[in-house]
């Protein structure tokens, strides 16, 4: 999909920047050189059309950072670095190239040389006149971070524990390193080696499983919940931590729910931390205007989007273009609300065939949605910047989506007018299961297994579920006793979630990483042609059988 993406890219950006005189980004065409040619002739590209075509291309700072962290997620770390050299020769009077090509250094093992970069943009930021207050203070925070991280990590072969945090976006990203260091502190000074990855930089972060096959195994691993792991947990390489849960009598310190979510066949093996909801999000406002209420049945959702779409809004907004995961969520919560857990888990396990009628069932369901004017096919074909856009605005009146919407700067403005209801009912007597994105860590099967579980320990505590909560606002802890300073409708989502009969996770980390694929892809063209139910639904059983032949 990227490969495609950046080839339509390189064919259709010159066209729109010519008719917009807008110059074209230099990104596309070096982040090809790159692949076909190598990162020096890519450089060598570059200079010369930065001297000749000006006039052309954008050749901004950002277009080489952004080609750096593009390779750093292809495993191309050296290419990356000096792509981030390149751009802070080109820019060196800027903060960022600096941290920038730091970051590229960690990645590849040069700790002194990524020192260096950091400390060079520290004085640079004490330097500039025209930062905020905020912004000083950003960068000098972050800067002094890694390089406490350089300083203290990855310096030994044979580690006292080995780390790899999968964290979701750059302000989680610092708050771990910080926590890492503190634990680190505390501990007195343990030798760790540590590896950080955003998961968010690809719809489907299957580069996670990575982790549990490489040599040496990390000890501990960060990141969510994935169904996908059972295969993981059943052949050992996910340690049980029963032994963990009870000598911290952590059945009184987390929600039922919770427990279950993060068990197989009865026992712990993942430690939560905080989880995000995925409720459907209403404009109270335009609500109360059209006089209308949150649906308590499915035949009432449908009269909803019917009084909704005769006002003149669009009932649900959703984005699938560039980011397709909460196109997903329509999928995963209709088999729920319709067959309960059990199909569904059996499903995503790959036990049960996409042709069967079920499965055809539910996405009838989602047609008949459709019919009812719930959604324009348009969406699909938008990013989540629009669809927050057409939230904010009052165009569109609901998302199914998690608490993501608060990062989104648009809907700021509205976080008054804003509130929740979960999907209502479709099958009578079927549990109450919400999807949720659940964050927290693994053991695996290693040799440092007591400072392994220390550190877990560390992660599942007040203290430090509570300092999550204060730096990123927007997640939600898992501990009990963490979750007394909770904004209203915070409080309101975690009553909420202590009280359902099952968790599940979000489709995408709960099912193979190719059926996944497959699957988001799927569901984005049947959005735009609800009609084509049963092409999709032989799609994605192709994937089902190519990834487990032995379940046909």
């Amino acid at each position: 999909m990227i490969k495609q993406l950046h080839r339509y890219l390189l064919i259709l950006l010159p066209i729109i920047c010519s008719a917009q005189n807008v110059k074209e980004p230099i990104t596309q065409l070096l982040h090809e050189l790159v692949k076909t040619e190598g990162v020096d002739q890519a450089l060598k590209t570059y200079e010369a059309l930065k001297a000749q075509e000006a006039d052309k291309y954008d050749f901004s700072f950002a277009q080489l950072n952004n080609l750096g962290y593009q390779l750093i997620a292809e495993k191309r770390e050296e290419a990356a670095v000096k792509i981030f050299q390149a751009n802070l020769k080109a820019f060196p009077h800027m903060i960022n190239p600096y941290y920038s090509y730091g970051h590229g250094l960690l990645k590849t093992g040069a700790n002194e040389a990524a020192i260096a970069a950091y400390t060079t943009g520290l004085k640079i930021t004490d330097t500039l006149q025209n930062l905020t207050e905020a912004q000083r203070n950003h960068y000098n925070s972050l800067g002094s971070i890694q390089i406490r991280i350089a300083s203290n990590f990855n310096r030994s072969t044979s580690p006292d524990l080995s780390y790899v945090a999968n964290h979701g976006g750059g302000p989680a990203g610092n708050w771990d390193a910080g926590m890492l260091l503190d634990f680190q502190t505390e501990r007195g000074n343990p030798t760790i080696n540590y590896e950080a990855n955003n998961f968010y930089n690809a719809p489907v972060p299957d580069f996670i499983l990575d982790k549990f096959e490489q040599e040496p195994r990390p000890d501990v691993v960060s990141g969510i919940v994935k169904g996908v792991y059972r295969d993981h947990v059943s052949n050992g390489d996910i340690v049980n931590l029963s032994v963990v849960w009870d000598q911290n009598n952590w059945d009184s310190a987390f929600p039922p729910a919770i427990k279950r979510a993060v068990s197989y066949e009865g026992s712990p093996y993942f430690v939560p931390m905080s989880f995000q909801w995925n409720p459907i999000w209403y404009r109270k406002d335009i609500f109360e205007k059209v006089g209308v209420r949150p649906p308590s049945t499915w035949d009432e959702l449908l009269e909803l989007c019917r009084k909704l779409h005769k006002a003149g809004y669009l009932p649900f907004t959703v984005s699938g273009d560039g980011w397709e995961p909460p196109v997903a969520r329509w999928f995963a919560i209709l088999s729920l609300r319709l067959y309960g857990p059990d199909f569904y888990e059996d499903l995503m396990a790959g036990k049960i065939s996409w042709l069967d009628e079920r499965v055809g069932n539910v996405f009838v369901h989602w047609k008949t949605l459709f019919d009812n004017h719930a959604f324009s096919s348009k969406s699909a074909e938008q990013d989540w910047q629009f669809a927050v856009k057409d939230l904010a605005e009052g165009k569109a009146v609901m998302w199914n989506i998690g608490e993501w919407l608060w990062e989104f700067g648009p809907i700021q403005e509205q976080k008054g007018n804003i509130g929740f209801f979960a999907m209502p009912p479709i099958t009578q007597n079927i549990p109450q299961v919400e999807i949720l994105h659940l964050y927290g860590a693994h053991a695996l099967s290693t040799k440092n297994q007591k400072l392994a579980h220390e550190f877990l320990t560390y992660l599942g505590s007040e203290e430090v579920q509570r300092s999550n909560h204060k730096t990123l606002q927007y997640r939600i802890p898992a501990h009990i006793k963490a979750a007394d300073q909770l904004s209203t409708l915070q409080r309101e989502q975690y009553d909420y979630i202590k009280k359902v009969d099952q968790l599940v996770p979000l489709f995408e980390m709960n099912t193979h990483p190719k059926i996944a694929n497959e699957a988001l892809r799927a569901f984005v063209d049947f959005w735009k042609n609800p009609e084509r139910i049963k092409e999709t639904m032989v799609r994605i059983e192709s994937k089902r059988k190519e990834v487990y032949p032995s379940k046909n």
